[in-house]
């Protein structure tokens, strides 16, 4: 575990080393977070291209830095392209239950005012997991092991499309399913898993965490949000509390 600040960095190679020139006196500053695409990763069933990756681990390691890796299965990975491997986007809905769920929901799209649109992988479609989870088993072969890996995190729970209630529940069971996995194929490395939605279940999702040793945080911060009852994070709620009441147990609204 090495806690400190990460800089988010989409840099191209010449500015990553100019930053890491610029904050290597900075002994708070311990590395750098880095977004990788699923579908970027496994270019196809079973391929997998770690090259990305091995590229700026081998950067951070030169300045005595770590590597914060984000796997992104939501939103883009360019205007053109998914961030599911396409066999995913293929996969036909399955029956969980009395349900019948697919692999992966659209969220928003061009020109209706949502800034973030593609497709966001649903784990509770059986063959979306598998499929994921296969990813997490080489991911980890890899990578488990290596001390310049700071830590793997996953992206926010936010659901990102209108949907019925129960498919939102299968979406919630399946991420909690999914850490469940990532734990048991990372046994070293730190895990964390981007918390905002549904208020209802983040009590539910919380323990799932703590049950599996893993971290959390909120992936927004909005000044003077903290106390709108309508903000997802906040601490007041008609409803049930944000994220970040889960972290501050004794927050003053008036500090």
């Amino acid at each position: 575990w090495h806690p400190g600040h990460y800089i988010l960095n989409n840099l191209d190679e010449t500015q990553t080393n100019e930053l890491l020139t610029k904050f290597s006196d900075i002994p708070t500053f311990r590395g750098l977070q880095r977004i990788y695409y699923w579908s970027d990763i496994e270019t196809s069933k079973g391929v997998y291209n770690f090259s990305a990756i091995d590229k700026d681990l081998a950067t951070v390691k030169k300045y005595g830095r770590k590597l914060s890796i984000i796997i992104h299965y939501k939103y883009k990975a360019s205007p053109t392209k998914s961030s599911l491997p396409q066999y995913v986007l293929n996969l036909q809905p399955a029956k969980v239950g009395n349900l019948l769920v697919p692999a992966y929901f659209v969220q928003g799209k061009e020109g209706d005012g949502i800034y973030n649109v593609g497709d966001n992988a649903n784990f509770g479609h059986p063959g979306t997991l598998n499929a994921f989870d296969n990813l997490l088993k080489e991911l980890a072969k890899k990578y488990d092991k290596d001390n310049s890996v700071s830590f793997l995190q996953f992206v926010e729970t936010a659901l990102g499309a209108n949907t019925t209630p129960e498919l939102h529940k299968n979406f919630i069971d399946g991420t909690m399913t999914m850490n469940q996995k990532a734990r048991a194929a990372f046994v070293s490395t730190p895990l964390i898993q981007s918390v905002n939605f549904p208020r209802a279940r983040l009590n539910d999702m919380i323990n799932n965490l703590a049950n599996n040793q893993m971290g959390f945080g909120g992936p927004d911060t909005f000044w003077g949000s903290f106390d709108d009852p309508k903000n997802a994070l906040a601490f007041v709620s008609n409803t049930a509390p944000g994220v970040y009441h889960y972290n501050l147990k004794n927050y003053d609204s008036t500090k």
